[in-house]
């Protein structure tokens, strides 16, 4: 702990970021290009190499990622298809590199709880395919260098921003400067905003998705997944979903307008604090 942050690896967190992509190419069809923001070893990266069910149960490769669907909604866009993606990279103020240093791995596995024996095997299957097919991966901060990063991946594709529990690590201040430079930098090329956050450190961003402005404003113990598409003269933000923090469970949006009042009475949401 000395010499090395906490960095935990969830790459069950791809569950929010395939249904995400299939919702952006939706939108934007054809080719996208990925950029994660606070990416650690970059295991998410890798998204569309894994396998997906829709099951908390045992079996499977290694390289199989598990959950469970609550409150109702439509399974069947569970996890999304994949769109073809151009270019991929991660940006991390500490990457992780998993090829130059033979600690990384093990002290990625400490982070794993001893009883999850399967999670283990899924985190070192995820980490051998980042040490054959490593994607590049940048010392950058989300604040100050995201706009840059953008500008700066190859291609003319959509750039999709995916970042999963960056906004809990910055504060009020820190959050505004980094969504503000999303917006400008889709005056070049259209920029995705593709997030599992907690929905009220969103709602104190720039996203106006409708679904923020009721219950889900005051909520810190689930995670939204949504997206904020922007361009030169478009803007569309969604909630897709309200998640487990770490993806354990997801209940997707029962349609386009949906509030997500229903959320409390089945047991997903509490107000901040409770």
């Amino acid at each position: 702990m000395a010499t090395r942050n906490t960095q935990t690896n969830e790459i069950r967190r791809c569950f929010a970021l395939r249904l995400g992509l299939h919702r952006i190419a939706a939108h934007w069809p054809g080719s996208l290009t990925l950029l994660e923001v606070g990416t650690s070893a970059g295991l998410n990266l890798h998204f569309d190499r894994y396998a997906y069910q829709l099951a908390q149960a045992g079996g499977g490769a290694p390289l199989t990622l598990s959950t469970t669907v609550r409150g109702g909604g439509p399974a069947d866009q569970l996890p999304g298809e994949a769109p073809v993606v151009a270019h991929r990279m991660g940006a991390d103020l500490e990457p992780v590199d998993l090829a130059a240093d033979p600690a990384a791995g093990p002290w990625l596995e400490a982070f794993i709880w001893p009883e999850q024996v399967r999670e283990l095997a899924t985190l070192r299957a995820a980490i051998e395919l980042a040490r054959r097919e490593p994607y590049p991966l940048v010392r950058a901060d989300a604040v100050r260098d995201t706009a840059r990063l953008i500008a700066e991946m190859p291609g003319e594709q959509p750039v999709v921003v995916f970042t999963a529990s960056l906004l809990s690590y910055l504060d009020a201040a820190a959050r505004e400067r980094f969504t503000a430079q999303l917006s400008p930098a889709a005056r070049a090329r259209k920029v995705a905003w593709l997030f599992t956050e907690a929905p009220g450190l969103v709602v104190r961003t720039d996203v106006a998705a409708a679904a923020l402005a009721g219950p889900l404003r005051d909520t810190g113990e689930v995670y939204a997944v949504g997206i904020s598409l922007r361009g030169a003269a478009e803007r569309r933000d969604e909630v897709l979903a309200l998640a487990d923090p770490y993806l354990e469970w997801i209940a997707p949006a029962h349609g386009e307008a949906d509030d997500f009042s229903w959320a409390a009475t089945v047991g997903l949401s509490q107000p901040v604090g409770k």
